[in-house]
């Protein structure tokens, strides 16, 4: 679903959930300098917009609770963690990777999963 955000300048941007979310995770608009978002303030409004519907879109469609422990906490996990999570063989779990069925990133020539990803994987596979 699209939604329609703020008017900048007579600019309107409109970007789904999970572009959204996307967009956060990758270009971690997070690290920004303080600074920067003190001398832009409607970037700071556009960035904080971003946030708060990427929040929505991952508790709308994962439906994953806030994690307890500080090893469910980490972000990413291996081919061989997804594999556990999502009941499948590393093997496939690559597979799915390299075909852009699961998001994933390549680091030191292996797959690193978000879990994220691996939640909204599952939720694909289940309503298949």
């Amino acid at each position: 679903m699209l939604r329609r955000a703020d008017v900048f300048d007579g600019v309107t941007a409109v970007i789904t959930g999970e572009g959204a979310r996307l967009l956060w995770m990758f270009a971690r608009p997070d690290q920004m300098p303080p600074e920067l978002r003190q001398r832009y303030p409607e970037l700071n409004q556009a960035l904080e917009t971003v946030r708060q519907a990427s929040e929505r879109w991952v508790r709308a469609e994962s439906g994953t609770p806030t994690p307890d422990t500080a090893e469910q906490r980490r972000e990413w996990v291996t081919t061989k963690e997804a594999a556990d999570m999502l009941r499948m063989t590393p093997r496939g779990i690559r597979a799915a990777c390299t075909a852009g069925r699961l998001d994933a990133q390549v680091s030191g020539g292996s797959w690193l999963i978000h879990r994220v990803a691996i939640a909204h994987y599952r939720t694909k596979r289940e309503n298949r």
